[in-house]
C-alpha cells in the first residue's frame, strides 16, 4: 500500500499501511479469527487467547520481519519521492505473507549509487520511539534515513557505533543533511554523534563521509559462475539432489551445501582428495541436508548420496578460478533408461509450476488450464536416443491430493515414433506417482521422436511431469528393496503382513517372484515372523513400544538388504461404538441419533428419553484381563444424573451408576475384569430415569440418556495394571 501511495499520491493508503504494521506488533492474531470478538485488541491476545482463536506461530517470524523491512524501506522511498531506492525480489506467498526482500543488490540514496543496505543490531541509537530508520554503506560513506511517524517535530542526537562502523570517535567527520527533500546542508559529526531534526511526518537523510567501511558480504564475486561449482541432479534415484559451493564473502573458505528432497534417512559420502578417501555423514531428520566447511578454495568436493539402498552418481564440484587443473568427473553407471523431465521438455503456451501433489519427479510438475477447443499449450518430451530399437515408453503423473484441482480424465499423450504416431488417453486423476506404461514403439537414434501432451482436455487442468524410454537391450539392475507392512501398529493377538518391493535402477518395480526373500525381526522374544512375512506379536515387556523388521532379497547372486521398518507394538484395544452394524452393539427400547459427536469426530452418539431403554456392547476378543471404559457424554443441558451401567465378565456382573450432569465428556474407567471371550459378556447401559416427552414435558425439563462407545483394553502383562483398576467407583480418565 505504501508503494501504491507513492504511485497514486493517495495518503489514505499510507495511513492504512502504517496502522497495519503497528497493529501487527501491538497484537498479532495468528491465523484463526473466528466470529465477532474484541479480544484480539488486547496486547496479550497471542498469549492468552481465547484458546483456539490464536497462538504464537514461531515459523511466522521470518515473514513478519520480512514485511517489517519492506515497510521501512518502502516508507523511505515514499517520503524521499524515490530518492532512496533499493532493488528487491518478491517473496511469493510464504505463509500468506507477501512482501519484497532487499539487500541482494546495492541501491540509490539521494544521488549516491552502490549503496548497500546495512542494518546490524546496535549500529545507531536514537532517543525517540517515533523515528523509523534505515542505514546503509558504500565503503567511504555511511547513510541514515530517518522517518518521523508522529505529527510533531523531533530533535534528537543520533549516536553511531564506532565498533561496528569502524571510525575514530576522536575525529570529526563531514556530514550532509537533507530535510524533506530540500537543499543539502553541511555539518560535522563529533564524538560519533550527529544532531538531527525531523519534521512531523517528514524525512531527514544523513550522509557521513570520509569513512573506510569494509563489509565482506557486500563484495561482488567476479569469478567464473559456470556450473562447475553446482550440480542439480535431475535424475537422482532418491528424488531431487542439489549440491553447490558457497564461498564465504571474504573468500577464505567455502561451504559445500548438499540437499536431498527425500523424506527418508539419507547419508552423504564426500571426498576432498578426488575420491581417494570418503567421509560419511548420515542424516535421519528431515530436511536431509548437509553443510560442510572446506578451508582451502583450491580443494575439490566429490560426493554421492545413499538412501534406502539407492545411490546417486558421484559428482565433483570445484571453483574454476581456484583449481590448477580441471578435475575429471567420476565415471557414472550407464542407465537402462532415458528420462526427460518437464523441466527439460519443450513447451508452448502457459504451464504453471506446482508441488501440491505427491510423488512427482525431481523438483516439481506443471499444469496447463484445459480447453475444449484448439490446444493453446503443448509440452514435448524429446529424448536423445542412443540407438534405433523398440523402446518401452512410460509416463509419470503425481498423485492428486486435492480433488478440487479437477485434473483431466482424458489427457491425450501422443507418441511420435519412427514411422507413425499414436495417441493414448490417460485419466490423470487415477495416477499414483508411479511409472505407467504407455506402450512399446520403434524409435530412430537421435532426437526425432518425442511424446506430446496438449491442454485440449476436459475438467480444468492438464498435468505434466516426466516421460521415460526404456531400452530392451539394456538389462536393468535391481537397485534397492523396501519392506512394507499392512499395519503400522500391531496389538497383542494380531498379525501384520510384511512384503517387499524391489526397484530397478530405472525406477520401475522389479519382478521378485524368483527372488529368495528372508524376513527378520529384532526382538525375537516379543515377536516372530515366518517365511511368508506374517509377523505375530507374542509378548510385551512393559517397556518396549516398537520393534524393527527388515528383509534380505537375493536374486541372480546379488543380495540386497532393506532399510529397517519400525512397527509400533502395544496391548490389544477394542472399541465398540454406537455405529457398529456387526451385532456387537444392540439396543432395546427407543433410541435416536444425536447431533453430538462421540469419542471421535465423525461418529455421532445416540440418545433416549424413554425409561427402560438399554444399549449393549459386546467385546469380540481373546480370553484375558481387560480394563473396561465407557465414553460419558456431558452436554450443556438435559443430562441424566442416574444412568445404570452393568459389566458382565467371567465371574459375575458389576453394576454402577453414572452421573452425566457433572464433569466433562470423556472415558470413564469401569474397572478391570477377567473375560472368557466367548461372546456372552457385555457392557449394558440402561435408562432408569422416568420417561420425558416433549410435550407435555417442557423443553427445559427434558432428560436425555446418551450413549456412544465402550473400550476394552487388554493386560497381557500384569505389571501394567494401575491402582485404579481395583473395582470401585468409576473414574474419568484424563
Amino acid at each position: 500500500m505504501l508503494r501504491l501511495s507513492l504511485y497514486t499520491g493517495d495518503k489514505l493508503l499510507q495511513d492504512i499501511a502504517h496502522n497495519a504494521v503497528i497493529g501487527r506488533y501491538s497484537s498479532y492474531p495468528g491465523y484463526y479469527y473466528k466470529g465477532f470478538a474484541v479480544s484480539q485488541l488486547e496486547p496479550d491476545f497471542p498469549l492468552e487467547g481465547p484458546s483456539g482463536a490464536t497462538s504464537i506461530y514461531y515459523h511466522h517470524i521470518p515473514g513478519q520481519l520480512g514485511q517489517t523491512m519492506d515497510y521501512l524501506i518502502s516508507e523511505q522511498s515514499l517520503k524521499s519521492n524515490g530518492s532512496i531506492t533499493f532493488p528487491s525480489v518478491f517473496e511469493t506467498n510464504f505463509l500468506w505473507f507477501k512482501y519484497h526482500l532487499y539487500g541482494n543488490k546495492p541501491g540509490q540514496f539521494y544521488g549516491n549509487s552502490d549503496v548497500w543496505l546495512w542494518m546490524p543490531k546496535g549500529i545507531i541509537k536514537t532517543n525517540h520511539p517515533q523515528l523509523n530508520w534505515i542505514t546503509g554503506e558504500s565503503g567511504d560513506k555511511f547513510y541514515i534515513g530517518l522517518s518521523n511517524a508522529s505529527s510533531e517535530e523531533v530533535q534528537t542526537p543520533i549516536e553511531l557505533n564506532e565498533h561496528i562502523i569502524g571510525f575514530n570517535p576522536a575525529q570529526d567527520y563531514t556530514v550532509t543533511i537533507i530535510r524533506d527533500n530540500g537543499t543539502p546542508e553541511q555539518t560535522v559529526m563529533s564524538g560519533g554523534i550527529i544532531q538531527a531534526t525531523v519534521s512531523g511526518k517528514g524525512i531527514t537523510a544523513i550522509i557521513v563521509e570520509g569513512l573506510d567501511i569494509d563489509v565482506p558480504l557486500h563484495q561482488v564475486r567476479t569469478a567464473d559462475t559456470s556450473d562447475a561449482s553446482y550440480f542439480f541432479d535431475t535424475h537422482s534415484p532418491i528424488d531431487a539432489v542439489k549440491g553447490m559451493l558457497i564461498v564465504k564473502p571474504d573468500e577464505t573458505v567455502y561451504d559445500a551445501y548438499v540437499q536431498a528432497k527425500t523424506t527418508k534417512p539419507a547419508t552423504i559420502h564426500y571426498s576432498l582428495d578426488g575420491g581417494a578417501t570418503y567421509t560419511t555423514i548420515p542424516d535421519t531428520i528431515y530436511p536431509m541436508e548437509w553443510s560442510i566447511r572446506v578451508n582451502d578454495l583450491s580443494q575439490t568436493f566429490t560426493y554421492y548420496l545413499e538412501s534406502e539402498g539407492k545411490q546417486t552418481r558421484k559428482r565433483t564440484l570445484y571453483l574454476p578460478d581456484q583449481v590448477t587443473e580441471t578435475p575429471v568427473q567420476p565415471d557414472g553407471q550407464e542407465s537402462s533408461s532415458i528420462i526427460v523431465d518437464n523441466t527439460e521438455a519443450e513447451t508452448e503456451g502457459v504451464w504453471i509450476r506446482d508441488t501440491t501433489a505427491n510423488d512427482y519427479y525431481y523438483d516439481n510438475y506443471v499444469y496447463a488450464k484445459s480447453t475444449a477447443g484448439t490446444a493453446t499449450s503443448k509440452m514435448r518430451w524429446r529424448p536423445d536416443l542412443p540407438e534405433s530399437v523398440t523402446y518401452s515408453v512410460y509416463y509419470k503423473i503425481p498423485q492428486i491430493t486435492a480433488t478440487s484441482e479437477n485434473w483431466a480424465t482424458n489427457a491425450s499423450f501422443t507418441v511420435y515414433y519412427s514411422g507413425g504416431s499414436e495417441t493414448v488417453t490417460v485419466d490423470e486423476t487415477m495416477a499414483n506417482g508411479t511409472w505407467v506404461h504407455l506402450g512399446d514403439y520403434p524409435f530412430a537414434a537421435g532426437d526425432s521422436g518425442y511424446v506430446e501432451l496438449t491442454n485440449k482436455a476436459n475438467k480444468s487442468r492438464v498435468v505434466a511431469d516426466a516421460i521415460m524410454w526404456v531400452d530392451p537391450n539394456r538389462v536393468p539392475q535391481l537397485e534397492s528393496a523396501v519392506i512394507l507392512s499392512d499395519r503400522s501398529e500391531i496389538q497383542m493377538t494380531q498379525n501384520a503382513q510384511l512384503s517387499v518391493i524391489g526397484y530397478l535402477d530405472n525406477g520401475l518395480v522389479g519382478d521378485l517372484t524368483q527372488a529368495d526373500v528372508q524376513y527378520f525381526v529384532d526382538r525375537t522374544d516379543l515377536a516372530e515372523v515366518n517365511s511368508s512375512g506374517l509377523l505375530t506379536l507374542l509378548n510385551l515387556d512393559g517397556d518396549t513400544d516398537h520393534i524393527e523388521v527388515w528383509a534380505t532379497v537375493t536374486i541372480d547372486g546379488v543380495t540386497l538388504t532393506t532399510a529397517p521398518l519400525n512397527i509400533t507394538i502395544r496391548d490389544l484395544t477394542v472399541i465398540v461404538d454406537s455405529t457398529d452394524t456387526t451385532g456387537l452393539y444392540t439396543t432395546e427400547g427407543s433410541w435416536s441419533q444425536s447431533n453430538l459427536a462421540g469419542y471421535k469426530i465423525g461418529v455421532k452418539s445416540r440418545y433416549s428419553t424413554v425409561q427402560g431403554s438399554s444399549a449393549t456392547w459386546k467385546g469380540q476378543f481373546p480370553e484375558g484381563k481387560y480394563t473396561v471404559s465407557i465414553y460419558k457424554l456431558v452436554h450443556t443441558t438435559g443430562n441424566d444424573n442416574n444412568v445404570k451401567v452393568e459389566v458382565k465378565h467371567k465371574t459375575g456382573t458389576e453394576i454402577t451408576y453414572l452421573d452425566a450432569t457433572v464433569g466433562s465428556s470423556g472415558w470413564v474407567n469401569l474397572g478391570t475384569y477377567d473375560f472368557t471371550g466367548n461372546g456372552s459378556e457385555y457392557v449394558r447401559l440402561t435408562r432408569i430415569t422416568p420417561t420425558t416427552v416433549d410435550p407435555p414435558t417442557l423443553p427445559a425439563d427434558m432428560i436425555y440418556t446418551r450413549v456412544d462407545a465402550v473400550m476394552f483394553e487388554r493386560h497381557s502383562d500384569d505389571s501394567e495394571l494401575l491402582a485404579n483398576e481395583v473395582q470401585g467407583e468409576p473414574a474419568l480418565s484424563e
